[in-house]
């Protein structure tokens, strides 16, 4: 999982598998001035889960957890953000998850334990009526269970908790398949993926939908809607291609929060990551998990933290928002930074609004994207 900057002198995330490691690892901490709960203002929450048959079938779950911890202080000065651009991740292949979770009947409930682990995390206990099962017992009595999701297929499954005791946050995401494909050939490394650098990772849905979860019609909306018509080269947010993959977006007036893996949305949250780097704040976000069974973008979303722009957006987006939004949704897609310098000028050899510079979507985005979602006729 990584967090970066994006745009002017913000900050940028994206949490990945994980900070600056191989995706086959999991486990990110995330600092939050204030109260990671403000994450969650305006969403529906529904603790309980009712989980299909088939994740008993399903051959095992690969693990990504994040943590979203409460600091006190955090000291914004935009004037340095120096050493923040090494984010590159030059790994020569990608490799199965090292960690696994299964799901085995014992006593006539559902366990989820972890390989090498006779202790469930998870029971679930059936419900006859109709063959689900139904989340009974969490291993740690100390949380608090949000929310919880899982895909239709159940290839993949959330858990968003709290501790009783304290601020912090948990999300937990497995990610698995019943056939296991080989990782994508590595194309010219000069194209950057949240999967590592020349490995072209995206989503295979088709249609992909792609919403927004923020008050419709305020600064946020507006944004977004202009940086999603730079990333589609349309002037409607609503339907329109990136490749071969048709884009379906919408406004969704009642929404989960950001772990439900049955909603990728751009959220506008009340609270913001500091955790980047000494000295800096981060004006957006971007939460990644990669399926390492199928090799494809298991879910994304966007958090765009409103206490960074202040009044500043109070009434229209700022080039600044709509050129973090483009930024993120470039994440959203499955792009990574773009950092790559000449050693000769100290300028950017590819711009990219995938940068940290002041410009917007490039040939260069498109061309990334292509070796992902292909080119329309």
């Amino acid at each position: 999982m990584l967090l970066w900057v994006s745009s002017f002198w913000s900050a940028c995330g994206i949490v990945e598998q994980s900070r600056m490691r191989h995706p086959s690892e999991a486990q990110r901490i995330i600092y939050f001035k204030g109260s990671p709960s403000a994450l969650l203002n305006g969403t529906t929450l529904e603790p309980d889960l009712m989980l299909p048959r088939a994740a008993a079938s399903m051959p095992a779950y690969a693990l990504n957890s994040i943590e979203f911890v409460s600091a006190e202080e955090a000291t914004v000065d935009v004037s340095s953000q120096t050493g923040i651009e090494a984010d590159n991740k030059n790994w020569d292949t990608l490799t199965p998850p090292q960690e696994l979770l299964r799901f085995s009947i014992k006593d006539s409930n559902l366990w989820l334990t972890k390989d090498g682990t006779e202790e469930p995390i998870l029971v679930f206990q059936e419900n006859p009526s109709d063959g689900t099962w139904k989340l009974s017992t969490w291993q740690n009595a100390d949380v608090e269970i949000l929310h919880a999701s899982v895909s239709p297929d159940a290839s993949m499954l959330s858990f968003l908790f709290r501790l009783k005791v304290g601020e912090s946050l948990f999300a937990i995401y497995l990610m698995g398949n019943e056939v296991v494909r080989d990782p994508p050939a590595m194309v010219d490394r000069r194209y950057k993926y949240t999967a590592g650098d020349g490995f072209p990772v995206g989503y295979r849905a088709n249609p992909l939908k792609l919403d927004l979860c923020v008050d419709k019609y305020d600064a946020y909306f507006e944004a977004a809607i202009i940086a999603w018509s730079h990333w589609k080269q349309s002037q409607t947010y609503s339907e329109a291609y990136i490749g071969n993959t048709l884009v379906l977006t919408e406004w969704l007036e009642q929404y989960p929060p950001f772990s439900d893996v049955n909603t990728r949305c751009i959220y506008a949250v009340d609270a913001y990551d500091f955790s980047s780097a000494p000295s800096s704040y981060v004006g957006g976000t971007t939460i990644v998990n990669l399926n390492p069974f199928s090799w494809e973008m298991a879910h994304s979303a966007v958090l765009i933290p409103k206490v960074v722009y202040g009044n500043s957006v109070r009434y229209a987006a700022t080039d600044e928002l709509i050129h973090v939004m483009e930024h993120e949704i470039g994440h959203m897609l499955g792009l990574g930074h773009q950092f790559e310098r000449s050693e000769q000028t100290g300028e950017y050899l590819y711009p990219s609004v995938m940068s940290y510079g002041d410009v917007g979507v490039q040939p260069y985005d498109f061309e990334a994207l292509e070796k992902i979602y292909g080119v329309r006729p």
